[in-house]
């Protein structure tokens, strides 16, 4: 996983999006991850929609996007943009983009608590007196 924190301006308070990304090297370019297999997570906490995760994943030429919001009353509000989400990803070259968009406890924890390998990764750091920071040029 690379896993990298963004500060957010939110309205009235600030917030930070926090980004996982996992997926294999390009064969060709090995510097560089597989854009046809990759998996991406997003967390942030919006004003209008609160607590937020999106899960995307590409899979050869099939997307997948899951969308988690903890209140019902905002699912639909997610719900009703997906169908030009949905035909402006296909018109990109996307031969299936299937969505989903359900109502679970999206934590408050950071995504690094969630995935496992980084865990060890980020204290490590913390005990070498480093900010935890885990950037790569994609």
């Amino acid at each position: 996983w690379i896993f990298s924190r963004i500060p957010f301006p939110g309205d009235p308070n600030p917030t930070m999006v926090e980004m996982a990304v996992k997926g294999d090297r390009d064969p060709d370019n090995p510097e560089q991850l597989d854009l046809q297999n990759m998996e991406v997570l997003l967390q942030l906490n919006l004003g209008a929609l609160g607590p937020l995760r999106v899960r995307v994943i590409s899979s050869q030429s099939n997307l997948t996007l899951r969308f988690s919001v903890h209140d019902k009353e905002k699912r639909p509000l997610i719900l009703k943009d997906l169908p030009d989400l949905v035909t402006t990803l296909q018109t990109s070259g996307f031969k299936s983009v299937s969505t989903d968009v359900r109502v679970e406890a999206v934590s408050e924890v950071s995504l690094i608590d969630e995935l496992g390998p980084l865990r060890e990764i980020e204290r490590k750091l913390k005990g070498a007196g480093q900010t935890p920071r885990l950037d790569i040029k994609l």
